[in-house]
């Protein structure tokens, strides 16, 4: 239906399964982020609610007619391909087989739900609400494991003061994080509400704290990388940036005191061992075990360049308990060239509306900045398989779609 067409009483607006769909959609974005919360056969409930919205989206006889784009069917075959045949040489191929199908899920089939479910602008912006109050309420975790120990089922507070949150594991904590909290502060832009940058403060100020809890240098990363994509596009006006920054110092240092008083370390301090420049020893050193897990990562993509070791993370284990920490080699060592490519286009797809996007359209802005902090934190830790990763991604291809669909209707009107 075209933008400029009024809803009909027996359009996809008024559409029940659709609307059954959105309301099990939101929740089920939001909880995307807290993934200690499992249903039946250990699934996520998060998982459980999308596959529901998507059923419900396939049921319906008014879903508009949008289309994934055809880049997308490719990389979804690329990967099928890639990911079955590694899956033969797996040392459990119907657990790799698992692990592929939950890939392609992420990478295909969520874009088609929110293509067949968010039919209007105010669908769209109320599925980013409820994905980022998800993230938030992940980070509220960790400050519940600040103040009152480890006391979340499943959850963890390490030895040296890093926190989970309601995930299982720090970097899943960071990586959660750091995409909210760039995607808030992407929305001190210009044309939003007063009570719209309040909702974004309160994410930005949850999530920031929620990163610096789980003490990953790889979240820090991609924070950095989101305020310089921030920066160069010039989305965010200095007069906001001064008081965003100076409001965001408050309460980094009021973390930080709680932090001290655990005796944790800061990030400044996380950053400096992990580089190696204040430690001897070698398991403190983790950027020097990134790198060796890259360049071992490289050595079995020269021997087995086409063919992957199998999607499992037992499979891929290069060193100790580790695998390579970052999305794309380690996609290629799993599923091999053809799952590579996959990946590469399904990225690059997303990737290329970044520079092209409308920098007046605030929404743009956030899903990208988003979008920007997730790909720089999978270059220094492994996300391929997380759902968080691939949900900034699965934003942004629906708003290529949004983008083409509106370019081609201007050219069309032109004519």
């Amino acid at each position: 239906m075209p933008a400029s067409s009024p809803p009909t009483s027996d359009g996809p607006q008024r559409d029940g399964l659709l609307i059954l769909g959105r309301a099990l959609l939101y929740p089920g974005l939001a909880l995307t982020s807290l993934l200690l919360l499992r249903g039946p056969l250990a699934l996520p409930i998060g998982d459980i609610l999308m596959a529901g919205a998507g059923f419900c989206a396939l049921l319906s006889m008014r879903r508009p007619p949008r289309q994934v784009p055809p880049m997308l069917w490719l990389a979804a075959a690329l990967l099928v391909v890639g990911g079955a045949v590694a899956s033969a040489a797996s040392s459990d191929p119907v657990g790799s087989l698992s692990i592929l199908a939950r890939l392609v899920y992420m990478v295909v089939i969520v874009p088609w739900i929110l293509l067949n479910l968010l039919v209007e602008q105010r669908h769209v912006t109320r599925a980013v609400a409820w994905w980022l109050i998800g993230a938030a309420v992940c980070g509220l975790g960790a400050v519940v494991q600040l103040l009152f120990g480890d006391v979340i089922p499943g959850g963890q507070v390490t030895v040296d003061g890093r926190f989970t949150g309601i995930t299982t594991h720090q970097n899943d904590l960071a990586g959660i994080s750091v995409m909210a909290a760039a995607a808030a502060l992407a929305a001190f832009g210009n044309g939003v509400t007063k009570r719209f940058r309040i909702f974004a403060f309160g994410i930005l100020a949850i999530c920031t704290t929620g990163l610096i809890l789980s003490g990953s240098v790889s979240g820090i990363l991609g924070m950095l990388a989101a305020v310089l994509f921030l920066l160069l596009s010039r989305a965010i006006h200095l007069g906001r940036a001064t008081i965003v920054t100076a409001a965001g110092s408050v309460i980094i240092v009021f973390v930080l005191s709680q932090l001290e008083g655990l005796g944790a370390l800061n990030p400044i301090e996380r950053l400096l061992r992990t580089t190696g420049f204040t430690t001897t020893k070698a398991e403190y050193d983790t950027a020097g075990t990134r790198m060796e897990l890259a360049r071992r990562a490289m050595d079995e993509i020269r021997e087995s360049p086409i063919i992957g070791n199998g999607m499992l993370i037992d499979d891929n284990v290069l060193m100790k308990r580790f695998t390579v920490h970052n999305n794309f080699l380690g996609t290629w060592t799993a599923g091999g060239v053809l799952a590579f490519l996959g990946v590469v286009i399904a990225t690059g797809l997303a990737a290329r509306y970044c520079l092209r996007r409308d920098p007046r359209n605030v929404l743009h802005g956030v899903v990208a900045t988003a979008f920007v902090a997730a790909l720089a934190f999978a270059q220094t830790a492994p996300g391929i398989y997380n759902r968080y990763y691939w949900i900034p991604v699965a934003f942004m291809i629906f708003l290529v779609w949004q983008w083409r669909t509106k370019s081609t209707s201007a050219g069309a009107r032109r004519c």
